[in-house]
This record gives structure tokens, C-alpha cells and sequence, in this order.
């Protein structure tokens, strides 16, 4: 919701000037912004809104860790 004005205000221009390579101008600016937004998420947004501890011991740990031992290669 924040950055739909954000993008819309980019792609606006894009449509206006595209011409005939319209669709590759397009595809270019969304490879860059999904490259961009992989690459923000997890280090800026994520912990905004998530809290990452690490497990506490117990079984849930234990299972986990012995699921890990079986799975494949």
C-alpha cells in the first residue's frame, strides 16, 4: 500500500514515453524492482513487523533437529 503510489508514479512515465519497446521497458523496471525488493524485505521490512528469536530448547527443537537428519540429500 506504501509503495503502490511509489511505483505507480514510475510506471506512469514509462507508459507515456514506451513507444514500440513499451513491454521491455516495462519488464526492465520490474526485474529491477522485484531485485530490489528481495533484497530490502528481510533486512528492512520484515523486522518492522516480526520478531526472530532463536528456538528455544525443548521438543519441538528436538524434533526438528532429528527431522533434519533424514532429510534428502
Amino acid at each position: 500500500m506504501v509503495f503502490t503510489p511509489i511505483i505507480e508514479g514510475l510506471v506512469i512515465p514509462i507508459i507515456n514515453y514506451g513507444g514500440k519497446f513499451l513491454a521491455i521497458y516495462l519488464w526492465a523496471f520490474m526485474f529491477t524492482l522485484a531485485i530490489v525488493m528481495m533484497t530490502i524485505y528481510p533486512v528492512l521490512i520484515a523486522p518492522l513487523f516480526n520478531k526472530y528469536d532463536p528456538l528455544e530448547e525443548g521438543p519441538l527443537k528436538t524434533k526438528i533437529e532429528v527431522g533434519d537428519q533424514y532429510a534428502p540429500p
